[in-house]
């Protein structure tokens, strides 16, 4: 709320305090000379607007006063009567004046002000200063026309009709409004029309009753716990350190906060109780809906109504823990850049909670506590069956309060619990374009529950604008950022100070041999460590890094670009961002109840030039140790090329910017890898310490027997090429030997496989069983007879039996018989990352799987059908997040 006008001390100071702008402001105004008449203004006057540098003086003083003075007044610049005086216009016997008010929306709220000459005696001046009221009077109208009344104190009135000089001021301190016909749309700072003065007017109207559906939020209410979040400042990464290593003997713990970016959004968000998901659910929009409620967001927009809130689901981020990112990542905030249609709008305020999905029950489970107290709790979506719980939500004071009143007890009997109340951003002006946090709440993170359809909610209970009326605003672009950590066995880091200049779209590569990295075979890189310095300040960096691989990894051109993770064919990309957001200020924000407290001016977002990123390997590249649930632990894995001659890493910056400033080139500094040194415990490069593979080039055997072939590496694997001809299997009771079955006459590829991954093939030919003929004294009739002929292929198991009798021919044929290895979708008879390339790119439509074969062994989910769910887990079942396919999450 604007400051008023206030503590005048002589008629010189009241004049000098007037001058505020050089505009002359005159109404359509007409003037009845006769006490208890009425005088016509029709002056719109706007909400004050303070000045920072003459707090008694509003920058608006000419748009939010009404000022009756008389010409001989040289003072001040500008008029309202045309010249009259008080006493010209409001006779010679005043006692009151009545201003006659007018909006074409209800006012809840209204303060104003009023001054008017006074005598020497009472030092030149009086206001509402002198009063009870310290200041300003505030009123609740609750109508859209109304009056107030001013007594006037008996030396005023008597300089008012007597000096000719005289002045008095009506000013329009604050107005908020109120949309009848929605019932919850509110406007702050609003104008108002000042139609007429009554002259001695007593009927004040200005305290109406206040409407039934009108929820007035008692400021003196407990609140939840306040949110961390706010305008461009996080409790998670603001401008603190976003990443740590800790050595603990022969391992290393590298943790660090990275965030995904999904841009080019059009999300809609309308404030307002009765655009909320619970009111679209509830019996009262059910009977207004011809009895057809809905009970999810879909629905709702579906039905194109107003919605005060929007669910993202993990997958949309890419976000897939154990996948795309670690299995240990937990979500810490959700941001959302919001955008107002008229550019030239100033959001003054911005009231806004989150939710997302946690365990059944849990401490966090706010809509189970609820339904356990009686009320009514909501349901947790996003692949959770239809049951009150599974969900955490932010809550306001006044649902906090019913909550306290009906005995709700938070925590679900797991421990003490302080529900989120949410940020409330006041007195600020935001502009019409900015980015706002929420913090999942600190008690909340280790409760989560992260599967692909889970969902993480953003909800905007309230905003407003300044000098105007906030309808909705979209979301236009978001952030999931999280934390993620890997725990491996250490054996050193190493580091190269200067990797180069960049323009902004192009990468940066260094050799891994230039890290001198010390090792004798090889090296296992598990995190990289760089800094990012851009030619200008920015508060959002899009960055991506690469590492060459292993042959055998599968990866295309042996080659691993982070972009790619996060990028899913004919469905959402995200990119990997650095945020720079400020220190939290919960604690410290404006009350928006303290009408003392003027709006801070808008100000831009703060950045930075140089940023610190922690790059952890992603799960398909390599793993930490790692424990099951059982306790055993897992020894890690990494496929990461660092030997061979070309072995190197990249790094892009994409994007880099604040506000409408962007970047144009990027420097790469400080890189230190972190990794281990000849692991004979990582699986990936167990080849680089085997001795080499031995085995004979052929095999042959008797169809219906077995033979055994012999290795010099235990634990090998076998692969038949056609398993139509012969199989294979590891001897039970010898490492060494594997087990060769005949059942078809021909021949086949036999590959055999180290733990290593060194590959030999063995030429595996099935022999027909050994007939003995014998001969014995015949006769012989001629006579017509059936001629039966069977053709078997010993690569197909395709057979076909033609029979003839006379002119009769009969024709038998069985179709072949479709064995499915899910997830080799190239038919190489291996799983591996070029199975989850070619399927992505079938999926999309890049490519056709042309064979029957490679359809059966694409349906990596079993429901019959190829689609993007086959695609999620053929990549969980590589990176041993599943044991087996076909698997339906």
């Amino acid at each position: 709320m604007s400051k008023i006008i206030r503590k005048r001390v002589s008629a010189l100071l009241v004049s000098a305090l007037m001058v505020a702008s050089s505009v002359t402001v005159t109404s359509g105004s007409f003037f009845v000379e006769a006490a208890g008449s009425t005088v016509t203004i029709g002056k719109t006057l706007e909400t004050s607007v303070p000045n920072p540098e003459d707090k008694d003086n509003p920058l608006n003083a000419d748009k939010c006063t009404y000022l009756c003075k008389a010409a001989t007044d040289k003072y001040t610049s500008f008029t309202d009567t045309e010249g009259k005086s008080p006493a010209d216009i409001c006779g010679d016997s005043i006692t009151t004046l009545q201003f006659n008010l007018k909006s074409d929306q209800m006012v809840t709220d209204f303060s104003y002000y009023f001054g008017a000459s006074d005598t020497k005696a009472n030092g030149y001046w009086w206001g509402f200063e002198k009063t009870d009221s310290k200041g300003a009077i505030k009123c609740t109208p609750y109508a859209k026309e109304f009056s107030v009344v001013v007594e006037l104190p008996s030396s005023v009135a008597k300089e008012l009709t007597s000096n000719k000089d005289a002045k008095f001021q009506f000013q329009n301190c604050y107005t908020g409004l109120i949309d009848e016909e929605d019932q919850s749309t509110r406007t702050q700072d609003a104008s108002i029309e000042l139609v007429s003065i009554t002259v001695n007017g007593t009927e004040d109207t200005s305290n109406g009753e206040k409407p039934w559906w009108i929820k007035v939020v008692d400021p003196t209410l407990p609140k939840g716990e306040e949110n961390t979040g706010g305008l461009y400042y996080s409790s998670a990464n603001g401008n603190g350190e976003i990443s740590s290593v800790e050595q603990n003997g022969d391992t290393m713990t590298v943790k660090s906060l990275h965030s995904l970016k999904l841009d080019n959004l059009d999300i809609k968000l309308t404030p307002g109780d009765n655009c909320s998901e619970e009111y679209y659910a509830s019996d009262a929009f059910k009977e207004k809906n011809n009895g057809v409620a809905y009970e999810s967001e879909s629905q709702i927009r579906e039905a194109g109504l107003p919605l005060n809130s929007h669910k993202f689901t993990y997958g949309e981020f890419n976000f897939i823990p154990g996948a795309t990112v670690a299995s240990n990542a937990k979500v810490k905030s959700l941001s959302v850049t919001i955008k107002l249609d008229d550019e030239s709008a100033n959001v003054n305020r911005f009231m806004y909670g989150g939710g997302l999905n946690v365990k059944y029950k849990s401490l966090a489970d706010t809509e189970y506590a609820k339904e356990q107290a009686g009320l009514k709790g909501g349901s947790g979506e996003g692949g959770v069956a239809k049951t009150v719980g599974y969900w955490y939500n932010d809550v306001g004071a006044e649902t906090l309060a019913e909550c306290t009143e009906a005995g709700v007890k938070w925590g679900n009997g797991e421990g003490d619990f302080k529900v989120g109340g949410g940020t409330d951003l006041a007195k600020q002006e935001m502009g019409s374009y900015f980015t706002v946090t929420w913090d999942v709440p600190e008690q909340v993170v280790d409760c989560e529950t992260l599967a692909e359809k889970s969902q993480i909610s953003f909800q905007l209970w309230y905003a407003a604008l300044k000098g105007g009326k906030f309808v909705d605003c979209s979301i236009v672009s978001a952030a999931l950022t999280y934390e993620e950590s890997i725990t491996f066995p250490y054996s050193g880091s190493a580091s190269v100070k200067n990797a180069g200049t960049e323009m902004t779209g192009t990468a940066a590569e260094i050799p891994y041999a230039d890290f001198g990295m010390k090792y004798e075979k090889t090296a296992d890189v598990y995190a990289v460590q760089f800094d990012v310095t851009t030619d200008q300040e920015a508060n959002q960096v899009l960055v991506g890094a690469g590492t060459t691989m292993l042959e055998k990894a599968g990866f295309p051109d042996n080659w691993f670009q982070s972009d790619d993770l996060f990028k899913n064919e004919g469905l959402n990309s995200t990119t990997s961002a650095m945020l720079y957001w400020e220190k939290s200020t919960a604690g410290n924000r404006p009350d928006s109840n303290d009408d003392t407290l003027a709006d801070e001016a808008y100000k831009d977002a703060s950045g930075t030039k140089t940023y610190t990123y922690m790059w952890i390997m992603p799960p398909s590249v390599a793993e930490g140790i790692r424990q099951e649930e059982t306790g055993n632990l897992l020894n890690a894995l990494n496929a990461v090329d660092t030997e061979s001659e070309d072995a190197h890493l990249s790094f892009g910056v994409w994007y880099a910017g604040l506000g409408s400033k962007e970047s144009s080139k990027y420097t790469i500094n400080n890189v230190t890898v972190f990794y281990a040194a000849d692991d004979k415990n990582n699986e990936k490069k167990l080849d680089m310490f085997e001795d080499t593979l031995e085995v004979q080039d052929s095999i042959d055997v008797v169809i219906g027997e077995s033979e055994t072939l012999t290795v010099n590496i235990p634990n090998c694997t076998g692969t038949m090429a056609d398993r139509t001809v012969a199989g294979v299997a590891a001897d039970k009771d010898d490492a060494l030997k594997l087990v060769i079955t005949g059942k078809n006459v021909g021949s086949s590829t036999l590959t055999v496989t180290t733990p290593g991954g060194q590959t030999k093939e063995v030429i595996v030919n099935v022999l027909p069983q050994q007939t003995t003929v014998t001969t014995a004294e015949t006769t012989t009739t001629t006579t017509t007879s059936a001629t039966t002929t069977t053709t078997a292929k010993p690569t197909s198991t395709t057979e076909k039996t033609t029979a003839t009798v006379g002119s009769t021919e009969t024709t038998t044929t069985t179709e072949e018989v479709i064995i499915p290895l899910y997830g080799d979708v190239n038919c190489d008879s291996r799983v591996d990352i070029t199975d989850a390339v070619m399927l992505n790119k079938a999926i999309a439509g890049v490519v056709t799987l042309g064979t029957r074969q490679q359809k059966a062994n694409a349906d990596c989910d079993g429901d019959g059908e190829i689609a993007s769910n086959d695609a999620v887990a053929l990549l969980k079942f590589l990176v041993s997040l599943v044991k087996q396919l076909p698997y339906a999450d």
